[in-house]
């Protein structure tokens, strides 16, 4: 996981995911899972084991996981680089500008 480099040439790929759920059905997602993590739980230490593996496949095939409460972009990171200048820079100076 490269995050936020977006010059790595190694991966190449950027995704942006969100999703709404009310609270109880968040609650409801997140049991699935089966971790024992206190706060947040986190993919990194969840695929490590089949355990982690077994309960991210039982959240995903919800059906409460859908198109309509879950949003992913996909962007090559070469695009994202100027779509990053655009919204940093660009759209800042013109919003001083009025």
């Amino acid at each position: 996981n490269t995050g936020s480099n977006l010059l790595d040439n190694d991966q190449p790929v950027f995704t942006l995911a969100s999703c709404d759920f009310p609270q109880k059905e968040a609650d409801r997602l997140l049991q699935l899972i089966g971790s024992r993590a206190e706060s947040e739980l986190h993919f990194k230490r969840l695929k490590r084991n089949k355990a982690g593996q077994d309960g991210i496949i039982r959240m995903l095939r919800d059906p409460a996981v859908n198109p309509t409460s879950v949003k992913m972009n996909v962007f090559l990171k070469r695009f994202m680089v100027t779509s990053k200048i655009v919204d940093l820079l660009i759209e800042h100076m013109l919003h001083l500008r009025g």
